[in-house]
């Protein structure tokens, strides 16, 4: 199993370093061998400029495969925040309406994403928000409007 490490455009080498170590730590409870991780930097370094811009790179992301293989580029998407920018938001969108998964890596744990929703669409670097279905289920249950 590929799982994509949707970190944020800006990060620094050792931010990545930490969301990456994060996911492996629990990464075995969706990937039984543990899976393998890229990075958004480096599948955009690798791919960016092939897909023709951004829509073509998100068409990627979600749904693309390596052409000799024909095995999906990745299988699952892990947002490392929850706060997202619009490329991210594009991303978890496409793959929501095609049911790819989507995690959210909090607290050493992942959770299944359930929606985005935008919380400032001018701020596009963290203006959408992901609400996991644990969020969606403890609200349910009276636990409050969770997050």
């Amino acid at each position: 199993m590929i799982l994509f490490l949707a970190n944020g455009r800006h990060d620094d080498e050792a931010t990545l370093t930490t969301y990456s170590e994060s996911l492996r730590a629990c990464a075995r409870t969706i990937a039984p061998t543990g899976g393998s991780i890229i990075t958004a930097r480096d599948f955009h370094t690798a791919r960016f400029q092939a897909a023709g811009g951004w829509p073509g790179y998100i068409a990627e992301v979600v749904s693309g495969r390596d052409f000799n293989t024909q095995q999906p580029h990745c299988d699952a998407i892990v947002l490392p925040v929850r706060d997202i920018g619009k490329g991210n938001r594009d991303i978890v969108a496409g793959c929501l309406a095609v049911s790819k998964p989507v995690y959210l890596l909090e607290d050493g744990k992942l959770a299944r994403v359930a929606r985005i929703t935008c919380v400032d669409g001018r701020n596009f670097q963290s203006g959408w928000r992901v609400t996991t279905i644990d969020d969606v289920n403890t609200y349910a249950a009276g636990g409050g409007p969770g997050r």
